[in-house]
């Protein structure tokens, strides 16, 4: 009995693992993937007031791509209210420029002087311990921000790790990870098999991406896990047909019918790290017919 529970930790334990490393792999997100991604995840950008907590995330940059930007991987982002991801801009006395951004309800626009895109590097010098956290920021110097992503984090303070909110957004994330790949070991499995081909000769491709944000209506942390399994085409030449690697369907030298499956996770965490709350995502489908090179 005592080895079948040693064993059955220790596959939890590799599980999680795994996952963590898909997670960890930034994906290339094509305009065909956007819509089945998009009605999973709502990412439409909130206005944000004077001043609003939010969380505060590393590697961000994969959420970013599905609304539309291009940042370093190295770039922050704040969420608050949906899933939307806001570029976060802070004053550097050495290394910024000045910066018009537009204020209040984004009918008026306001000048910075020295500001930079926060990166990570930079976070930890204004009094942030762990990402990611939860976050109490004053907006473009009480002026507050539009729903349209950049704004300047004028004052920045961590609120997780404090009576506010007892335990860190991290410690949250590592307990929902290991609750997520326990509920996407069996559903990879099931999705693949929904959408594989009657000779068995696919390659495959497999993603999770991750989200995070917090809604003050309910004090929670939101976590949203989608994760999406694509049959690759094969591509033909000489009469030869072979299976493509990721990268060399990426490059444009494949062509032929590409599917897709997505199923998605949401666990809603309150400041205690209790979860409060789990939703799951119908499966969606979604069919590329990619053209041969030309």
């Amino acid at each position: 009995m005592k080895a079948n529970c040693r064993s059955s930790a220790f596959k939890r334990v590799v599980s999680s693992f795994v996952w963590s490393i898909l997670l960890l792999t930034l994906p290339h997100i094509s305009a065909e993937m956007l819509p089945g991604i998009t009605s999973i995840v709502d990412a439409r950008l909130q206005p944000l007031p004077a001043k609003t907590r939010g969380v505060l995330c590393s590697k961000a940059s994969a959420a970013f791509s599905i609304q539309g930007k291009v940042v370093p991987d190295t770039a922050i982002g704040f969420a608050s209210g949906n899933f939307g991801y806001h570029e976060v801009y802070i004053q550097n006395a050495t290394d910024g420029d000045n910066l018009t951004l537009k204020v209040g309800d984004g009918t008026r626009s306001q000048e910075f002087p020295r500001l930079r895109l926060a990166q990570e590097q930079d976070i930890f010098g204004l009094g942030i311990t762990q990402l990611p956290c939860l976050v109490e920021v004053e907006v473009n110097a009480g002026l507050g921000g539009p729903a349209e992503g950049a704004f300047f984090a004028s004052k920045i303070r961590q609120i997780d790790g404090t009576p506010a909110c007892p335990v860190k957004v991290a410690d949250m994330l590592r307990t929902v990870e290991t609750r997520f790949a326990t509920w996407a070991d069996p559903q990879r499995v099931l999705l693949k098999r929904s959408i594989q081909n009657e000779n068995h000769d696919q390659a495959w491709e497999e993603q999770t991406l991750r989200f995070m944000t917090w809604l003050e209506n309910t004090q929670c942390v939101h976590f949203q896990f989608v994760y999406y399994s694509t049959r690759l085409p094969n591509k033909k030449a000489l009469g030869i047909t072979s299976s493509i690697s990721p990268s060399d369907q990426r490059s444009g030298t494949s062509y032929g019918l590409q599917k897709t499956v997505l199923s998605g996770i949401r666990y809603e965490v309150d400041v205690k790290g209790n979860i409060k709350r789990r939703v799951q995502s119908e499966p969606r489908t979604v069919t590329q017919d990619l053209p041969p090179p030309q």
